[in-house]
């Protein structure tokens, strides 16, 4: 059943993706203006314009689908782009189209960087997405029909594993991940009235890689004692994802494996899922869409900020344009390949969401 909470979290969602996806534009936009390209349109959103404002020669738009957004950039007639000053993106100098082609990448991660410090700075939501070098060892139930419900408390904190004491949140994960499945597992525990206990447990015989999936709890994460250091953890963050989206992404292209990967009907899905459950931990979602946004769009695909550089070093290495013929081609084959993944993983997407209810 539909509700209202259901279809504000539908809006939120949304409108952030719409965002993420603007503020790369915007990157585009702001390079193409300091290099004096005409653009003659900035939108948020596509589809048809319901508002518009003209600035400059730029007519600034929200559009009715609030799913993306573009800018437009073009060339005037030669003595139009003299008269205001402009340079046809196609003579400006291979270093600015490289900068223009990149700034909607770079903004992005930008955005990655500043969300995720900044959710540092204000609180990270309690999620068991962050890696352990973030967390204590302060246990949080999130499975409330957990085995273990009846041993493991809210609030309590694990000081040792099988006699391994003084245990960071990263060491104890290490040390349960060395441990064969079936084996005992014994845990000093701290409640929160300071009473410590020993407890034996059961390592899950099943593919629950970490000590939080298979006790069915979450470990409570730090707060930065500082704002340079809630900074640099938010540059160390973005980085650690850049580095698991970037392999994800080879694996897909040189592995065949697409692990890890979902369509567009998954990944709005998940963020309206994720806005029912908390501003951070939608704006925390939101830094992760921005930097798959950033790497995908490195692809050599014309439809993508990677398929133009492609396309214009190639320009710049022969010394001259390819055909508005050959370009074409090139286009058309893209969105033919694009708009078959498209579907594929719509088709995966509505499988995965209702046959199998996941």
């Amino acid at each position: 059943m539909i509700t209202i909470v259901s279809l504000i979290s539908l809006l939120t969602s949304l409108l952030g993706i719409s965002f993420i996806i603007s503020f790369h534009e915007l990157g585009h936009f702001l390079f193409l203006k300091l290099f004096k390209v005409y653009t003659p349109t900035f939108s948020l959103g596509i589809g048809p314009k319901i508002f518009s404002k003209k600035i400059g020669d730029t007519d600034f738009c929200v559009s009715a689908i609030p799913f993306g957004g573009y800018v437009e950039y073009g060339d005037l007639p030669e003595h139009e782009n003299a008269k205001h000053g402009y340079i046809s993106f196609g003579k400006i100098a291979y270093w600015k189209k490289c900068c223009v082609m990149l700034g909607g990448i770079l903004f992005n991660i930008i955005f990655a960087y500043a969300t995720f410090s900044l959710l540092f700075l204000i609180g990270t939501p309690q999620t068991a997405t962050l890696p352990s070098r973030f967390s204590t060892t302060k246990i949080k139930i999130i499975n409330s029909a957990s085995a273990y419900k009846d041993i493991l408390h809210e609030g309590d904190t694990i000081l040792a594993i099988n006699d391994q004491k003084s245990l960071s949140a990263t060491k104890l994960e290490s040390v349960f991940a060395s441990l064969p499945t079936g084996s005992k597992i014994k845990l000093a525990i701290k409640n929160m009235s300071d009473e410590t206990k020993e407890v034996e447990l059961e390592k899950y015989q099943d593919a629950r890689p970490t000590i939080e999936q298979s006790l069915g709890l979450m470990f409570v994460k730090h707060q930065p004692e500082s704002f340079a250091q809630g900074i640099a953890w938010g540059i160390w963050l973005t980085n650690w994802y850049i580095n698991i989206i970037f392999n994800q992404i080879k694996d897909a292209i040189f592995g065949g494996s697409a692990t890890g990967f979902s369509g567009p009907i998954m990944a709005i899905a998940v963020s309206t899922q994720t806005a029912q459950k908390g501003f951070t931990l939608f704006l925390f979602l939101l830094a992760i869409i921005s930097i798959n946004l950033a790497l995908v769009n490195l692809l050599p695909l014309p439809i993508f900020d990677g398929g133009q550089f492609v396309i214009f070093t190639t320009e710049a290495i022969l010394g001259k344009k390819l055909s508005d013929k050959t370009v074409e081609i090139i286009n058309i084959s893209s969105w033919i390949l694009m708009a078959s993944l498209f579907v594929i993983s719509s088709i995966s997407d509505i499988w995965t969401t209702i046959v199998t209810g996941k």
